[in-house]
């Protein structure tokens, strides 16, 4: 290339990675809104995740079998026009999703009752797996994008500055989303038939709160009836716009605009691109690769992950959660021995956290609670001595803190409070088999946060 064509291509470089970011992120937008809106889903209607169980599993599912099928389709045609398509289908389904409950209306004719909650649970979950399919079309086409503008030697650093995305969407739809569940909506709290409706659909979360608590969570729901709506048209809209913004910005090649092309983008295969050699390309680069199947098995794992955590975890969760925690681990006279316990982390009906661990062995315990002291002024006051007990009062500790080591952090609707205090426990423990040992200055910490996420 001469001096310009490559000031050129740098520029057009850069464009295409910094637009197919925001393209991607964009995917995020309309796939990770579901997570947020879904407590004021299950608020409203009394729908959980477990009764979508089978459409969440299906739509991981089908979203890998997309992203399989649509590698080859992203290959053969425009990867602006392919990325752009998808995009704008994701939309569409986010803009029905949030008129399900209308079409479950129009099927049943009822606004409430089994029927519609059903007809309502089997509308979402087939917009859900329309959409995990379409999410499919997001990387597919950035890998040819990708090849034909990035220098081999260049890709892996430049791929792994465009894996930003990911994190960027997932962030920023995180927020926006709070915002919305927090600002719109109808107020509904004179409402009394709707508040008990709210009341019934969240007796599950509610049950373990206190009173105080409970209360205004349900508050909290009444005063955004329909917020959940507003999470699916709003980044859809956004999607549009970047629909558009795909379309005008970024293009295939280097020959689209008038440059040449990177060596080694054009292969025998690329120029004779018969279906024989294609198949054979494909089994022994693909099928047959143990290098391929080793890294689909470790993204496996990774997508295990990042499933528990942007989908059950911030859907489970409300936007609005206190947790407690404290662990210790040492040796109790020679012996190895220790301890996890907690609660807020969600319903602990079915099953809690809290297990003494000794000699190898792991002891169940009951509900455990953290009483941590108030100051004059009513606030706790972390650095005074704790007490813990567990109701089938096989735990007991006095907790002497020593260092709090404290974080907050507030920006307009996310904030986080955290105050974990490490310290050393006095008291007693009762294993399984009745044995009650003492305890003494054992080291470990507690912890008492609270997230608006």
């Amino acid at each position: 290339m001469t001096p310009e064509q490559t000031k050129k291509f740098k520029y057009w470089q850069t464009r295409t990675i910094i637009v197919s970011m925001i393209g991607y992120a964009l995917y995020y937008f309309v796939r990770k809104n579901f997570n947020t809106a879904m407590p004021s889903i299950e608020a409203t209607f009394g729908i959980t995740k477990t009764q979508l169980g089978i459409f969440l599993t299906l739509n991981g599912v089908i979203y890998g079998v997309s992203r399989f099928v649509n590698g080859f389709i992203a290959d053969r045609v425009s990867a602006r026009k392919f990325m752009a398509l998808g995009l704008a289908l994701c939309a569409l389904v986010n803009i029905g999703f949030g008129f399900s409950d209308k079409m479950a209306l129009l099927i049943t004719g009822t606004a409430g009752g089994s029927e519609y909650i059903t007809a309502l649970t089997i509308i979402m979950g087939s917009i859900l797996l329309l959409n995990g399919y379409f999410q499919g079309m997001g990387v597919p086409p950035v890998s040819p994008l990708m090849t034909h503008w990035v220098p081999a030697n260049e890709l892996a650093t430049k791929m792994s500055i465009w894996n930003a995305s990911h994190s960027i969407g997932a962030f920023i739809i995180a927020i926006l989303c709070g915002y919305l569940m927090g600002h719109t909506g109808t107020d509904m709290t004179g409402d009394p038939e709707m508040r008990q409706r709210v009341v019934e659909n969240t007796a599950s979360i509610t049950e373990k709160m206190d009173a105080a608590s409970a209360e205004a969570y349900v508050t909290n729901a009444l005063q955004h009836v329909g917020a959940w709506q507003w999470t699916f048209w709003v980044p859809a809209a956004i999607a549009v716009l970047g629909v558009i913004f795909i379309i005008v910005t970024l293009r295939d090649t280097p020959k689209s605009v008038v440059l040449p092309e990177l060596e080694g983008t054009k292969t025998q295969l690329d120029e004779h691109d018969s279906s024989e050699e294609f198949k054979a390309f494909l089994r022994k680069k693909v099928f047959l690769n143990p290098m391929i199947w080793g890294l689909a098995v470790a993204d496996f794992f990774v997508y295990i992950v990042r499933f528990a955590v942007l989908d059950w975890g911030r859907g489970v969760w409300t936007y609005h959660n206190t947790w407690y925690w404290g662990s210790a681990s040492g040796e109790l006279d020679g012996v190895p021995f220790g301890w996890n316990i907690g609660y807020g982390f969600g319903n602990t009906e079915a099953a809690t956290e809290n297990v003494l661990f000794y000699d190898g062995r792991i002891h169940k315990l009951s509900e455990v609670r953290f009483e941590i002291p108030m100051d004059e002024d009513g606030f706790e006051d972390f650095m005074k001595p704790w007490v813990f007990t567990s109701d089938d009062n096989r735990f007991y500790m006095n907790f002497i803190p020593v260092l709090d080591r404290s974080a907050f952090m507030s920006a307009g609707v996310v904030l986080s409070d955290q105050h974990q205090v490490f310290g050393r426990f006095t008291g007693r423990i009762t294993l399984d088999d009745g044995t009650v040992l003492p305890v003494r200055d054992f080291f470990g910490f507690a912890e008492k946060v609270e997230n608006k996420w």
